[in-house]
């Protein structure tokens, strides 16, 4: 593997997704001898979106994308709100990439984006002309790369990393994205341990333990348990 400095400290941890491990800059993901980024970057410039023809419902209708690679989603697109009349359509277009994009697109006047098209990486745009609001299902939320630190773990679907005294874990199964404002633990000083088992979390610092109980990380409390 590539590292970002030739005096990085490397650390890893398994996943049921492979070797996640960091040079303490960026997370990757080994697996069958290929190491990638565990998440796509973010797409920059974002996607343009413009009224056209088409066969939608006069209306207002959001748009937001995300960048795939082999299974898993970039963090959002800001969505794009755009007004069409009655047998209008959308366009999305953007620049050539390496990446697919797949398009979520909410009913007319909805809240809820539901994947409606998929743009390969040969093409620069697709038109959406209609909305069936079957596809996977999402939400917004701001979200960004889970950043690299100095220890690595895996928590029931979580992938946690450790940057001085701040505990951060990703989302759910989506390993290379974390909500900045939400997603992170602190501790009194720097941690030095992160070791998970079936009932909890354990955190250690220079000078305690600490216990979080429970599978769900975003929920749980932090006990100092031993020194």
């Amino acid at each position: 593997a590539t590292l970002g400095s030739p005096v990085s400290r490397v650390a890893y941890a398994e996943t049921p997704a492979g070797i996640a491990w960091t040079d303490g800059y960026t997370v990757n993901l080994l697996k069958g001898g290929v190491s990638r980024p565990v998440a796509p970057a973010t797409l920059n410039p974002e996607p343009t979106v413009t009224a056209t023809t088409g066969g939608l419902a006069a209306g207002q209708y959001g748009v937001m994308c995300a960048a795939v690679l082999d299974g898993a989603r970039s963090a959002w697109t800001h969505p794009v709100f755009v007004t069409v009349g009655d047998g209008g359509g959308l366009t999305v277009a953007l620049p050539a990439r390496a990446l697919s994009v797949e398009v979520f697109v909410t009913s007319r006047e909805g809240e809820t984006f539901y994947h409606e098209a998929t743009i390969a990486p040969a093409q620069t745009s697709t038109t959406i002309s209609a909305v069936y609001s079957d596809g996977a299902s999402a939400t917004y939320d701001v979200l960004a790369a889970l950043p690299g630190g100095r220890i690595l773990g895996h928590h029931f679907g979580r992938l946690l990393s450790v940057t001085g005294a701040y505990l951060f874990h990703s989302l759910p199964w989506a390993f290379g994205l974390y909500r900045p404002a939400f997603d992170y633990i602190p501790a009194p000083e720097d941690i030095t341990l992160v070791a998970s088992t079936p009932g909890g979390l354990f955190v250690a610092t220079a000078k305690a333990t600490y216990w979080l109980g429970g599978s769900d990380l975003s929920a749980a409390s932090m006990t100092k348990v031993a020194p």
